[in-house]
């Protein structure tokens, strides 16, 4: 992601609402911070009621995190409620980056293995 766009949504999430925050995943908000271009630095002092002014892929960013994160979340449950599905949601998200990564290992493991299989048969033959 390009270290322009990091900064400006790390800019817009330190102004915004703590609880707002928490439904972003952590990984996600260390990811942008890591990423972003320490020597540009918007400033803001609310969250922009519109982004004419920042990058399109800024944007993009943040219609993905709403989506994700915020618009499935119904405003008549209790903040309770909402934290047990923003909870849910995460656990279900990281089940499947879990299953990702697994079948990732697997693979590897299984190339690794074949390749020394492969160099085992070339030296004894």
């Amino acid at each position: 992601m390009n270290p322009k766009v990091c900064s400006e949504v790390y800019a817009i999430i330190k102004v915004m609402d703590q609880n707002t925050t928490k439904k972003i995943p952590q990984r996600l908000l260390d990811f942008i911070k890591v990423n972003r271009d320490v020597f540009y630095n918007p400033e803001f002092k609310t969250v922009p009621k519109n982004f004419d002014n920042l990058e399109h892929d800024t944007k993009v960013v943040f219609a993905m995190i709403y989506k994700k994160y915020f618009k499935n979340i119904d405003v008549n449950y209790s903040e309770n409620e909402k934290e047990k599905i923003v909870v849910e949601e995460v656990k279900e998200e990281n089940k499947t980056e879990q299953l990702a990564l697994e079948t990732y290992k697997d693979s590897i493991f299984t190339r690794v293995k074949k390749w020394l299989l492969n160099i085992k048969e070339k030296i004894f033959k």
